[in-house]
């Protein structure tokens, strides 16, 4: 019998290839859509967190010699070009920690638990099993943890920790900002800095929009100091790169950035680099994560 037309396609799942190419020409479409613009925003999945869109561009980095405030590690200024990335509107909240720690467990990375439990009063506790906020605790900033905790956070979600230089960009923009919100000194209403504004602990995150960055990301001064991906190096803007820099190759630190609820003026400026071991925690540390854009 003569093969007709039709017969052609016996064997073939019609529905499954129909679907395939709708798939195919939804993801070509998703293509085609306009660049978000600057801190447009976006919720994750996986752990509910809101990302801002930075686009691509360059940014001035570090500081100059005739800022007051300035550390010699921040200098030279330089201008540095990043690719469009996504970033944490805030803190990784003790509940979404603790989603984390319920599917995966507290591991360990370079010998020590991702999370560090105090002996009294902790905000993150194991009852039965199961790993719950202290109440009243949901959204107040992760604290404890490592920066193998982080990092492991991230991956989970998804995600990763930002590099030092887009944690920078997504803080004080384009224009060369002291702080996140301008240049003005910092305020008890901007920002929960110094023991001087009598909080003396972090608090629930997003407590201060008035001190949000040009791309509306909340707490990037203040609060809590947080770990970037970037190992430590002292004299890195010396010979960083002036595309994408992701620090130095090796290191026994890595960079926090930021400052916390007790430190100073000058350490909650947007450029000031601080170190942290990676094994260590404390109850002013916390962290955000970071997408490439073309995710």
């Amino acid at each position: 019998m003569e093969e007709t037309s039709f017969d052609k396609f016996k064997g073939i799942n019609i529905p499954l290839v129909l679907a395939s190419i709708f798939v195919i020409s939804f993801v070509a479409a998703c293509q085609q859509i306009a660049t978000p613009a600057a801190g447009e925003a976006m919720t994750s999945p996986k752990d509910g967190m809101v990302v801002l869109y930075v686009p691509a561009g360059e940014f001035t980095m570090g500081s100059t010699e005739d800022e007051a405030l300035a550390k010699t590690h921040e200098f030279p200024q330089h201008q540095v070009y990043l690719d469009a990335f996504w970033i944490d509107q805030t803190e990784v909240t003790n509940a979404m920690f603790a989603q984390f720690l319920n599917e995966v467990g507290n591991q360990e990375g370079g010998g020590r638990a991702w999370l560090n439990v105090p002996r009294t009063d902790p905000q993150l506790k194991l009852v039965d099993g199961v790993w719950s906020p202290k109440p009243g605790f949901e959204n107040y900033p992760a604290a404890e943890l490592t920066w193998y905790g982080a990092e492991a956070y991230c991956k989970w979600a998804g995600r990763r920790l930002p590099t030092e230089a887009e944690w920078e960009k997504a803080a004080r923009g384009t224009d060369a900002q002291i702080y996140p919100w301008g240049n003005d000194d910092p305020t008890c209403e901007l920002t929960n800095y110094d023991f001087f504004c009598w909080v003396r602990h972090s608090v629930s995150v997003g407590s201060y929009p008035e001190g949000q960055s040009p791309y509306g990301a909340l707490d990037m001064s203040g609060n809590m100091m947080e770990v970037v991906a970037d190992y430590y190096a002292a004299d890195y803007y010396e010979q960083s790169p002036d595309r994408n820099p992701i620090g130095p190759a090796t290191g026994e630190f890595r960079v926090a950035k930021g400052g916390s609820f007790f430190m100073h003026e000058i350490d909650v400026r947007s450029a000031r680099r601080a170190n942290v071991l990676p094994t260590g925690s404390g109850p002013a540390v916390g962290f955000r994560c970071a997408l490439p854009a073309e995710n």
